[in-house]
């Protein structure tokens, strides 16, 4: 019977134990809830965040601040100060966001979370085919398209953000024109299309000529790409040749063919022309 009894303590004890030991694991779990992912600190200011990760799927308004909280020294809130920035780095549905906090003695607080884009496909151009333009629309080109049903922008969540659309002109011949159509989103995503386009009418269109297209030097030569370009005239604003973009492989120490790659833009960023010199250095074995 004595035994009995103590076997009958025994067991009562155990079970109190274990439910204390269930007990306390949740009120340990419960406050590790609460308490935020992370705490970046300088000195007593800080800045946390309730989540390592954001998710978006399109609807409503983003905002980058969300669970996101600045302190200052004293522990009253400053996060109206805290400035959020989506950068180039991560991939397509997981973008990286810079957070930052100036402190009052001029420091920099800085944390990275994730942004996830759920059912995000990334920007899309669609165009109706080849375009058959007139050159009066060219001062409001994407309007009229977007007028015409030729053109249509999306930001990846299947709103239209056709207006958002840039766009730049190529000649090819007399007439004949490559468009290239660009389109940036607020995630740092772009999309581009190029198609060809007919231009009836008169055409106002960017000059880039060269004195020749092929020339010859002796090794050791000094060589001034620019003195070869004849032209280069915006058709509004005159000469561009201090904007012209120069890409040159030619080295005058080793005989060769080389090539020199001119390249104008607009003052309106809507127009582009290119020319090439080809380069002989002559002299040597070659």
């Amino acid at each position: 019977m004595r035994r009995h009894r103590v076997r009958l303590v025994l067991g009562i004890t155990g079970i109190l134990l274990l439910i204390a030991i269930v007990a306390a694991a949740a009120y340990q779990d419960k406050r590790q809830e609460k308490k935020p992912a992370k705490r970046e600190k300088v000195g007593q200011e800080a800045l946390e965040f309730q989540t390592e990760e954001i998710v978006y799927d399109g609807s409503g308004r983003l905002d980058l601040l969300e669970g996101v909280r600045g302190t200052d020294v004293d522990g009253s809130d400053i996060t109206r100060e805290v400035n959020a920035l989506i950068t180039g780095s991560g991939t397509r549905n997981r973008k990286k966001v810079r957070y930052s906090l100036f402190t009052a003695e001029g420091r920099e607080l800085t944390r990275e979370r994730t942004l996830v884009l759920k059912n995000y496909q990334g920007p899309k151009i669609t165009l109706d085919g080849q375009l058959n333009l007139e050159a009066s629309w060219l001062d409001d080109l994407i309007e009229i398209l977007k007028e015409k049903g030729k053109i249509k922008g999306d930001d990846g969540f299947g709103k239209d953000v056709t207006n958002q659309i840039t766009w730049t002109r190529k000649k090819l011949s007399q007439g004949s024109y490559l468009l290239t159509f660009q389109l940036s989103n607020a995630y740092l995503d772009t999309a581009q299309e190029t198609v060809k386009a007919q231009i009836e009418g008169e055409v106002s269109d960017l000059v880039l000529t060269l004195v020749q297209d092929h020339i010859e030097i002796p090794v050791g030569a000094d060589f001034d790409p620019l003195v070869y370009v004849e032209e280069a005239r915006d058709p509004l604003s005159g000469s561009v040749i201090d904007r012209l973009q120069v890409s040159s492989s030619v080295n005058v120490s080793v005989p060769g063919r080389y090539s020199v790659v001119y390249t104008a833009v607009s003052l309106d960023g809507t127009q582009t022309a290119e020319a090439v010199l080809s380069v002989t250095v002559t002299g040597g074995d070659k």
